[in-house]
């Protein structure tokens, strides 16, 4: 299995522009891909408490994994209004897009309507032309040899402790990833309760875990939930209750009870649902290399702190919270302002270079790239760094203006002229959202982070960092290291690590 972890910024394309996505070479065999996308517009490592609507989505991108498969694409979404006195909040189901950017009255302003899947990447027509707000992708996708994967999206059952069966897969399932906002019925959007749960589910270890963060429509003043818990992987909370366990208005939802030999069955928990119609969407996947799924807690000073997962992770994805305690939805300001979700890759991966297609024109004059036969929309963002065929440093991207166009932070360091290119990227990225506990009118925020991707923010008046980790490059240990640059302590944390490709495995893909 290879894992690729990349970030997309849509700005410039336009209504109906076809944008093809495309994974570092040595990717192959793309089965599918999660994609976590906010809508920012004050760019990489800062945060936007600009933008009037915030909005996140959480998408699955690939096969249905049945007898036939066909192309599929879902994602679920919330919104809040950020400056109102009364909080608007919305969330969403959708199955024809795999992000989707919505305002205050619910009508779309931007989305990403699935094409095709390549095996090297995939392509999607954009939805909305541009607008000020940049929309922001977190792009983890999975190939390689000896992986199946399936997509789709199904309804928990009403009364607690019915199960809901899945199956059908030609593969039994290792890890599910899973979604649920709360939505009644299928591809509907709804004014309500921002809530997002996205949590894992693991055949082994730790069988489910979520993240849960929860913004309270029409308030007077903004209520707030956050937690992590390790007794569903689908999780809804309501306003009332936050006990430990807690109450059915507080955290009813779906719990991965069994694995079958074609697909799985969740179990209705804690509590019976509102409605029949709940959607929760998912990606299960199958693959060779060892997983582990778990927990840990942010340490009580700075510097570097290694998880022990028993073996060398090529990928690390999950989610972080400012909860204490675990399975506990906490309310105090600092607690339930934001959440944050983040990958990385390694120890292969990250800070690669990548053949970029077609050449490049660029003088020392001038912060503009000039491509010839290019492909900029689907191989650059902000942030990834431009070297010549001689791996000598040009520039750094800031904007990318169309396929055949974009522009350096400064004036390019050195002239090429039709030469080919190479492109550094980076290797980790995570994306936050969040609002102010307790105010008298909303102070939303969201934004990307590249060089700290185990950010947590905070509102108390302004905006701050409750705590700030960085992946240390991940450097064949059996775990992965967090450097902690600032530190509060037992903060919450989930994660998914996957186990590096054989070696062997590595060499037959590369033959192919």
């Amino acid at each position: 299995m290879k894992v690729a972890v990349l970030r997309k910024t849509i700005k410039n394309e336009a209504n109906n522009q076809v944008v093809n996505i495309k994974a570092p070479p040595g990717f192959t065999n793309l089965r599918g891909a999660l994609v976590i996308a906010v809508g920012s517009s004050t760019g990489l490592n800062t945060i936007d408490t600009v933008s009037s609507e915030k909005n996140l989505s959480i998408g699955f991108l690939g096969t249905n994994g049945f007898t036939t498969p066909a192309n599929s694409q879902f994602c679920h979404l919330i919104s809040t209004t950020d400056g109102a006195a009364s909080i608007v909040c919305n969330r969403g189901h959708v199955n024809t897009r795999f992000f989707r950017q919505i305002n205050a009255s619910r009508s779309e302003f931007r989305g990403g309507n699935l094409s095709a899947l390549d095996s090297d990447g995939f392509r999607y027509t954009n939805v909305g032309a541009a607008t000020s707000v940049t929309q922001e992708l977190l792009i983890v996708m999975f190939g390689g040899l000896g992986v199946s994967a399936a997509i789709g999206s199904s309804q928990l059952a009403q009364t607690e402790a019915t199960d809901r069966t899945i199956n059908g897969f030609s593969f039994q399932p290792d890890v599910i990833l899973g979604t649920f906002v709360g939505t009644n019925n299928f591809n509907t959007t709804a004014a309500g309760d921002a809530i997002m749960s996205y949590g894992v589910s693991s055949r082994t270890s730790i069988r489910n875990i979520y993240s849960l963060w929860n913004s309270y429509t029409g308030g007077s003043s903004v209520e707030l939930r956050a937690g992590i818990g390790t007794d569903m992987i689908f999780k809804r909370a309501s306003a009332s209750g936050v006990g430990n366990p807690p109450t059915v208005s507080a955290g009813s939802g779906g719990s991965i009870f069994q694995y079958n030999s074609d697909g799985f069955v969740v179990r209705t928990t804690l509590g019976a649902q509102a409605v029949a119609t709940y959607a929760f969407n998912y990606m299960a996947l199958k693959f060779d290399e060892p997983h582990a799924t778990g927990y840990f807690f942010t340490p009580s000073g700075t510097g570097d702190t290694f998880i022990d997962t028993g073996f060398v992770p090529q990928c690390v994805i999950g989610a972080s919270v400012g909860a204490t305690l675990l399975g506990v939805h906490h309310t105090t300001n600092n607690e339930t302002t934001g959440i944050t979700y983040w990958a990385s890759v390694g120890p292969d991966d990250p800070n690669t270079f990548i053949i970029g297609t077609g050449t490049i024109t660029t003088t020392t004059g001038s912060a503009t790239v000039t491509g010839s036969g290019t492909s900029f929309w689907g191989q650059l963002t902000p942030g990834d760094k431009l070297f010549d065929v001689n791996y000598n440093s040009i520039g750094t991207f800031s904007a990318v203006a169309s396929t055949t166009s974009a522009t350096l932070t400064a004036n390019a360091s050195i002239n090429v002229t039709a030469g080919n290119y190479h492109i550094k990227r980076n290797g980790h990225y995570s994306v936050f959202f969040g609002d102010q506990n307790g105010a008298g009118d909303s102070a939303a925020f969201c934004g990307v982070g590249e060089t700290a991707p185990f950010v947590h923010t905070q509102t108390g008046g302004s905006i701050t960092q409750l705590y700030t980790g960085n992946f240390v490059t991940l450097d064949g240990r059996p775990g992965f290291t967090v450097n902690y640059a600032s530190a509060n302590a037992n903060r919450l944390s989930w994660y998914l690590a996957i186990g590096a490709e054989p070696r062997e495995r590595r060499r037959e893909g590369r033959s192919t």
